[in-house]
């Protein structure tokens, strides 16, 4: 760890960089791109910021674990890792936290250090103490690994074949090419075949791995358009032949000794529970060879633009289904603020008086 004396200079001399900068906030102190992060729906940004920084600023709000009453949430894990999809091959990434039992600056290194698609080191780092508080500053290093596969939109389509038949297997071949032409293949791997086994065979950076009870409407990779391609692995939407939403970005829980299934709606809440739904899972070709899609090194992430249409279910198969809001009232984790908040229109969440409104109180509560 620096002197107070070296990390200002550190930080000053990096502001001052000829460089690409962004910063995640509203007020830079010089000029930098504003990336409106922590705002966007599962913190993902407009693909145009990515992969386009030398130095990415995580410092105008306080890196911090919930606050207690409120469910567990990980999601600076969610945030960090949108951070460094905004830095180049190379750059730095330097963030503000306050440490406590539940998030110290020991986690983050051990989460960054342990993410298979980058090389990271702490370069520098202090702990500044302001009217009582403590505040840690650090500087990371970041080279990131494999970086054209982050810009690829080629994709091979692998079916888990197990009961499709012919037909079925060439009207999904036919939607593949219609929506991606020539830059797109389906392959199909066995009833006994792994993941890997299917990445092995893959020709495409990106690997969409598909069960035989889902099919891709026509609009479903101009999803990806509009998300982008910078990702490790993650979900899409999924709905019913009927228009009913399925589980996508959901967790397991007990409840009353059942097993259920809870429907995370709010997409920026994340903890080691969350997972993607049965069905349908995108990643890129290499982390899926590597074996990769368990989770535990890199954050599942949820394209919102996407959806998939989910057939031959059986009757019945809501009801061990449970919404947020559901879960929280049974499991009592629901504090007042959430209450009144349910109540709220959703046109007005929507309006920038609300956003303004939330933020200010976030701030407030942080000092």
């Amino acid at each position: 760890m620096q002197t107070k004396e070296e990390m200002d200079s550190i930080l000053k001399a990096l502001a001052r960089l000829q460089a690409r900068q962004a910063w995640v906030g509203d007020e830079p102190p010089f000029s930098m791109d504003i990336i409106d992060m922590l705002h966007s729906t599962n913190f993902r940004v407009s693909p145009r910021f990515h992969h386009s920084y030398d130095v990415v600023w995580l410092y105008e709000y306080l890196m911090k674990p919930p606050s207690r009453g409120t469910p567990a949430n990980d999601a600076w894990k969610t945030v960090l890792d949108e951070c460094i999809r905004l830095l180049a091959e190379k750059g730095k990434l330097v963030l503000r936290l306050r440490e406590c039992s539940n998030l110290r600056l020991q986690d983050i290194q051990t989460f960054l250090s342990d993410n298979p698609c980058i090389d990271c080191t702490m370069v520098s780092g202090h702990e500044y103490t302001l009217e009582g508080k403590k505040t840690t500053v650090a500087v990371f290093a970041v080279t990131r690994n494999n970086i054209n596969a982050y810009s690829s939109n080629r994709w091979t389509v692998a079916v888990h074949a197990t009961d499709r038949n012919g037909s079925t297997i060439q009207s999904l071949k036919d939607a593949v090419a219609r929506q991606c032409g020539n830059t797109a293949e389906v392959i199909e791997y066995g009833p006994d075949d792994s993941c890997q086994e299917a990445a092995a065979r893959a020709g495409t950076p990106n690997l969409l791995l598909l069960e035989s009870t889902v099919s891709l409407p026509d609009n479903f990779f101009a999803g990806f358009s509009s998300y982008g391609y910078d990702f490790d692995y993650l979900t899409v939407k999924q709905r019913t032949e009927e228009g009913e939403e399925y589980p996508s970005y959901c967790m397991d829980v007990k409840d009353k000794n059942a097993p259920r299934t809870v429907l995370m709606d709010d997409y920026n809440v994340f903890n080691k529970a969350i997972r993607p739904s049965d069905g349908i899972l995108a990643c890129k070709t290499h982390i899926a060879k590597a074996g990769l899609l368990d989770g535990r090194h890199i954050p599942l992430r949820i394209n919102y633009f996407s959806t998939a249409i989910r057939h031959s279910l059986p009757q019945g198969w809501n009801k061990s289904i449970l919404t947020a809001a559901e879960y929280q009232m049974r499991s009592g984790q629901t504090g007042l603020r959430s209450k009144l908040a349910r109540h709220i229109p959703v046109q007005l969440k929507q309006t920038q008086l609300y956003q303004k409104t939330k933020k200010i109180l976030s701030i407030i509560k942080e000092h």
